[in-house]
This record gives structure tokens, C-alpha cells and sequence, in this order.
């Protein structure tokens, strides 16, 4: 099965109920920046432009090969950053803020995981669940460490019809009450669940909600002021739905270029990044650390349903970001990201 086609299995059902739910009135559809209605605290002025003629490097193109490929896909925002400077940006006429990053939020809380490491709240890696959770210190539960649940080899299944993401109450305590069926770290699977298990594990090793710190420690340094982890009813969502805009998504894949340095600070640990962004097991080699891995564009991506995503590629110094809030009717997922990938390293000139 191709790594593509590994993606969009879980993305067809991750989330959808939320995303059909989200009621997003209509803006100018054009290329612009941000639209101007949409203007919000995050406009501090970090973001620079460049046109095609103030860097040579871009091939025109296939920059417009790129927006179309967005427009005909269904997306509500896309944007392209080279050398840290905004060189396409394009929204819809759906396009609204906040708008939730779906399954792309499990690589925020990879790095949130990566940071309580650095900051010596979690001893390691593999640190056992157990360490933070007492009920899972027996039987295969005794066996789960943080890195089968960064890793998507915690042993839970895929749980399409019972999904955490229809829990309508605490979803930690759903999470928390479930079993691994098979042996940690014999299988790949990708688990939603395993994902959110994280918010109660990060909780207790902050030592305060994992959104407090991740917006102290994450979202506060990166400029990232419209941006959240979704709490509810009393826990922050780590598998999904960070309500975030555009360009606040954006900053996460110039920290990822700058090996988690944000203005001359240490943010997230280089090691931490490194490990992420390549394969974190042997039985999916398109995995990392809560990081998808695209050998074919030499990057990496979060990766989330709708075609949610933000693609890292370091050696163009290159990221795009794309979202979109809820289905468009007779349009398939997985478009963008198939086309994408073919396309993604033309955006720059070959050296």
C-alpha cells in the first residue's frame, strides 16, 4: 500500500462530524494575503513576501500549477513559504478563522512530547505509561511506552465505529479505559486513541494542562497568538482539532526548517525534530514521531483529514501548508496530496 493511500484511510473517517459542523461565512476568494476581515492578533508583523521577481529560485509554473491544484481540490487556504518569505497565498471564498488543524494536531503534540523531554518532566522516549497513568501498569498496558504511542505501535486498534473522536464526553477517560489487543510494538496501526491517551500523560508531567504549556512554551514564543489546543469538555484534544489560521499553522513548518529555533531561542530540541521526521520503526518507514515521512520530496508533513496538511521540505527550504474545514460534495480526498507530491519539489528551480 502506497504512503499515500496509508494516509488517507485514516483520514476518511477522523473527524469528519466536527468538520461538517464548523459554519464558515463567505470572504473574497482570491490570491491575497490573509483577508482582511480575517485579521487577527497573529499579524505581528513576522511575515514577509516575495514575488516571483524577488526570487529567482521559483518556478512560476509550477506555482500556478500549485494554486489550482488547491482550487480544484476543495481547499479553503494555501499557502507556499521559501526562505522563510510568503510567495503564494491563496483563500477561498469558505475560508474562516479559527480553523481546526484536524490530525495535523498529533504532530503538535509530538513536539509538546519532544519539549517536556528537553525540559526533563518525562525522563525519556520510552518512558512507560504507567510512569503517569497507574491503571496501565499490567498486562500489555504495563508494556506501552511513549514511544509506541508516538509511533503508532502501542498495540490499540483502529477503531473505525467506536472511534474517541464520536466520544461526546471526557475523552481521556475513554482513552484511559481501553486495552491494547495486540503486542506493543508488533504492528503499526493508527490509532487516534493512542494519540489522545497523550493529553492526560502531558498533563501530569507539565504539571498543568497541556494547552497552558503549549501555548507558554509553543504557541507564545512561535507568535502563534490565534492559535489553541481544543479543550473539551475539560481536557485538551491531542489527536485533533487545534484551532489555529494559515499563516499561525505556517510558523510550526519554518521552526521544523530551523531544527526548533525560533528567533536565536532553543525551542524545541534539534535532536527531538531529527527523530520526528525520520522512520521511527521498522513496520511503517512512512512514520515517525507523530511526523509523516515522504521519501519521494526528500520532507516531511502533519498530516490530517481534508487534505489538512503542512509539508516540510528542508533541503529547498520550503514548506506548504494547506486546509480545509468540512467536505466538498464530489470531490475525493487525497487528491491534493497525491498530485502534490509530484509536484512540490518543481515549486523551486533545480540547482
Amino acid at each position: 500500500m502506497s504512503g499515500c493511500h496509508e494516509r488517507a484511510m485514516p483520514r476518511l473517517f477522523s473527524f469528519w462530524l466536527l468538520c461538517l459542523a464548523i459554519l464558515v461565512p463567505p470572504l473574497a476568494g482570491q490570491r491575497v494575503p490573509e483577508p482582511a476581515g480575517q485579521r487577527t492578533a497573529g499579524d505581528d508583523g513576522f511575515w514577509k513576501t516575495a514575488s516571483l521577481r524577488e526570487d529567482p529560485e521559483l518556478n512560476p509554473e509550477a506555482l500556478s500549477r500549485h494554486q489550482v491544484l488547491c482550487e480544484r481540490t476543495g481547499a479553503d487556504a494555501c499557502i507556499v513559504i521559501h526562505r522563510g518569505r510568503i510567495v503564494q497565498e491563496w483563500y477561498s471564498t469558505k475560508y474562516s478563522v479559527p480553523i481546526y488543524a484536524m490530525s495535523s494536531t498529533k504532530s503538535v503534540a509530538g513536539l509538546l512530547t519532544g519539549m517536556l523531554i528537553d525540559d526533563g518532566r518525562i525522563k525519556s522516549i520510552d518512558t512507560r505509561v504507567c510512569d503517569f497513568i497507574l491503571t496501565w501498569c499490567t498486562g500489555a498496558r504495563g508494556k506501552v511506552s511513549l514511544r509506541h504511542l508516538l509511533s503508532m505501535t502501542s498495540g490499540l486498534p483502529m477503531m473505525r465505529d467506536s472511534s474517541v473522536g464520536f466520544v461526546t464526553g471526557d475523552k481521556n477517560a475513554y482513552v484511559i479505559g481501553l486495552t491494547p489487543l495486540d503486542e506493543p510494538g508488533s504492528v503499526w496501526t493508527y490509532s487516534n486513541e493512542g494519540a489522545q491517551l497523550l493529553s492526560p500523560i502531558l498533563d501530569a508531567a507539565a504539571g498543568e494542562p497541556i494547552q497552558d504549556y503549549a501555548r507558554r512554551r509553543l504557541f507564545g514564543p512561535l507568535g502563534m497568538n490565534d492559535s489553541k489546543l481544543r479543550v473539551y469538555p475539560n481536557h485538551a484534544w491531542t489527536y485533533a482539532a487545534m484551532e489555529t489560521t494559515a499563516r499561525d499553522f505556517a510558523r510550526l513548518g519554518v521552526l521544523m526548517l530551523a531544527n526548533g529555533a525560533w528567533n536565536g531561542r532553543q525551542v524545541v530540541g534539534p535532536g527531538w525534530i531529527v527523530n520526528s521526521t525520520r522512520p521511527s520503526q521498522g513496520l511503517n518507514q512512512r512514520y515517525g514521531l507523530l511526523w509523516w515521512i515522504d521519501p519521494e520530496i526528500r520532507g516531511y508533513a502533519a498530516h490530517g483529514h481534508l487534505d489538512t496538511s503542512l509539508h516540510v521540505i528542508p533541503d529547498l527550504d520550503l514548506v506548504m501548508v494547506r486546509m480545509q474545514s468540512r467536505p466538498v460534495p464530489g470531490l475525493q480526498e487525497g487528491q491534493y496530496e497525491r498530485d502534490g507530491l509530484r509536484l512540490f519539489r518543481s515549486l523551486v528551480k533545480s540547482r
